[in-house]
């Protein structure tokens, strides 16, 4: 992985364990949005909150859909992680 996107990884987890200081958040988000100049890493990055999505999913399942539903929406997560694998090859 390259070292560029392991510190925005990095910067990521600060981010959700920050206890309210909002502009360090800004400034922290700024550096995030620097990931969409270039494509290589901005696809990397887009993978791994997907994939963090899927897992999400797969531990904490929503409530608010019955299983067809639930599975459904899992499905779809799935085939967009899939594209986004093959576009990155």
């Amino acid at each position: 992985m390259p070292i560029l996107l392991k510190k925005w990884l990095n910067t990521i987890k600060e981010i959700q364990g920050d206890s309210g200081r909002n502009s360090d958040q800004v400034t922290r988000l700024t550096s995030i949005k620097s990931l969409c100049k270039d494509r290589q890493p901005s696809q990397h990055f887009a993978l791994h909150i997907a994939k963090r999505v899927w897992e999400s999913m797969e531990s904490n399942p929503d409530n608010r859909f019955d299983e067809t539903e639930w599975q459904a929406h899992k499905a779809i997560v799935t085939q967009a992680i899939a594209q986004m694998e093959a576009e990155i090859e």
